[in-house]
């Protein structure tokens, strides 16, 4: 049983945690030829490459290990991502979601178009959960880049990258290729830290962790047992029904119970 297997197995009482990945992506810049700098339309008889992987990094929820994968100078070159391209995907094959900053609108779109240019077997369809899509739909952050979550949410920035750097990877420079899987790896860890800090408070998050056995009492989010009911306006209400409601005093996520409280149903429902 290999490592993967082994965190992911549950003890004889204990919830069963998901396989959450967070994973982040850095690609080459585009090329072309042009004649202005200024609203400049770029047919694609003016392009000259096509979107391709220089690095990425990642590491399940509940792990301290990053793993992360980069292209040879060798292969920056060629603009060969094939070896990388497929690591990536073999890990979210693995995976019941994918956490990224704007997974949803481009690291996995990037990950498939990849995929499917190299003829690769395709990855299966992965539930996820977009930070970008938490910060504008719990909140109302002056602007959304993780860069700056970060820094209102006081953790550690992002390390400063340049388009000099991106240059000198895509060209083969060792010393640019290296900084630029640190950097991706840096991001891997900036974004768990915005996520756990923004989970909190926001709406709409999948749980992350199934029973062990029959209505066992826990987290859905961290998979503890250590809940306080929410007073005095403890209830989740529905057209049918309510629940009560709890707060985990483990993550602060709020949660409710599976069962309608008792005598709180009405014979009609609202139309």
């Amino acid at each position: 049983m290999g490592d993967l297997d082994e965190l992911f197995t549950p003890a004889r009482q204990r919830p069963q945690p998901l396989r959450v990945l967070y994973f982040d992506v850095e690609t080459a810049p585009l090329l072309s030829y042009h004649w202005r700098v200024w609203k400049e339309n770029i047919s694609p008889n003016q392009l000259q490459n096509a979107t391709w992987l220089l690095c990425w990094s990642a590491r399940w929820r509940g792990q301290k290990t990053i793993h992360d994968a980069a292209v040879t100078p060798a292969e920056a070159k060629d603009e060969d991502d094939s070896r990388v391209v497929e690591a990536l995907a073999e890990l979210i094959r693995k995976a019941d979601y994918v956490i990224g900053h704007n997974v949803d609108r481009f690291d996995l779109p990037v990950l498939n178009t990849r995929l499917i240019d190299l003829r690769l077997e395709p990855i299966p369809p992965v539930k996820t959960v977009d930070t970008l899509k938490i910060a504008k739909r719990s909140f109302r952050f002056t602007y959304n880049r993780l860069s700056y979550l970060a820094e209102f949410l006081g953790l550690e920035p992002k390390h400063p990258m340049d388009m000099a750097d991106w240059v000198s990877a895509v060209k083969g420079d060792r010393a640019a290729i290296r900084k630029m899987r640190d950097y991706c790896s840096q991001d891997i860890e900036v974004l768990e830290q915005v996520f756990d800090e923004l989970a909190p408070y926001a709406k709409g998050l999948p749980r992350f962790f199934t029973a062990a056995h029959e209505m066992q009492r826990a987290c859905p989010y961290c998979g503890e047992d250590d809940f306080t009911k929410v007073l005095p306006s403890g209830w989740h209400t529905t057209n049918a029904s309510r629940f009560q409601r709890y707060r985990c005093e483990t993550c602060g996520k709020f949660s409710r119970s599976r069962s309608a409280s008792v005598n709180q149903k009405l014979a009609l429902s609202p139309l």
